[in-house]
């Protein structure tokens, strides 16, 4: 048995983070601990992406819309959670399918303001969900934080990353399912035809039976059995979920300069001695 593998040819998982600061237009503004966030649910979109059943036809895009979402404070940032629309799904559909992955787009305009004294030092974003697959199929997932690329393996769970303390503006990742179709030859039948089958030689003068005389060559009439092959795909499906997301600002305390940290460090020296006066 023979097996063919068929290359996909899907949606890309496009995934980036930016640090251009966003005009915001109907605001939102949260206190959330040692930082300010501001952002417009119109400017946090999501959608998902894939070719349904539908063997050769085309992507079906489905925005998710962010107000029907629950975006709720939390410490130092936010959380959005998905319940069961941020999932894309992909099953094989035959030899003829087309490859289309399905893929989850995220994309989030915000902006963190510090508090006095406090500074950015990085961000992190944590998502839960889960993925399966089954048959022949496989299920990938990448998700890019400054050009860190993360496989499905470890996408859920903590992503930290930094930014050199400027105020992030924008977030965007994607989640893809694709399945790879995989065929398989195998026999299905016979052909039967008559063939002239090489045996060897003979002499082909009767009276002429030794050594020196002229040879000729024998063939004998045989009926042979042909295989026909036909190709059967490996059919299977991959899917992939997010169930909320949860990004954040990492704040610290500002170093205080040096000459303030001496002054600081030099004050109850002062007021003692004023005391003693």
């Amino acid at each position: 048995m023979q097996r063919k593998s068929f290359k996909w040819l899907g949606l890309a998982a496009m995934a980036g983070f930016g640090l251009t600061n966003t005009a915001l237009a109907s605001q939102t503004v949260w206190d959330v601990g040692t930082a300010e966030l501001r952002f417009d649910t119109d400017e946090f979109l999501f959608s998902i992406a894939d070719d349904g059943a539908n063997a050769s036809g085309n992507v079906q895009v489905t925005p998710i819309p962010a107000a029907e979402l629950a975006i709720m404070p939390i410490a130092n940032g936010f959380k959005v959670d998905f319940g069961d629309r941020m999932q894309v799904y992909d099953d094989t559909h035959g030899l003829t399918d087309n490859g289309v992955a399905g893929l989850g787009s995220i994309d989030l305009k915000f902006n963190f303001a510090p508090k006095a004294g406090y500074r950015i030092s990085g961000y992190n974003v944590a998502f839960t969900g889960r993925y399966s697959f089954q048959g022949n199929a496989y299920s990938s997932a990448y998700l890019n934080l400054s050009g860190d690329v993360r496989s499905v393996d470890d996408l859920f769970g903590n992503h930290g990353f930094g930014v050199g303390g400027a105020p992030a503006s924008q977030f965007t990742a994607s989640i893809l399912a694709v399945t790879q179709v995989e065929a398989y030859e195998q026999i299905v039948g016979y052909t039967t035809e008559w063939v002239s089958v090489y045996i060897g030689t003979e002499y082909s003068d009767p009276n002429c039976q030794e050594d020196g005389c002229p040879l000729q060559d024998v063939y004998e009439r045989m009926q042979v059995e042909t295989p026909v092959y036909d190709w059967y795909d490996i059919p299977g499906y991959a899917t992939i979920a997010i169930d909320s997301l949860s990004l954040s600002a990492n704040l610290e305390p500002v170093p205080l300069p040096a000459a303030a940290g001496l002054f600081a460090a030099g004050l109850p020296f002062l007021l003692v001695r004023r005391r003693g006066v």
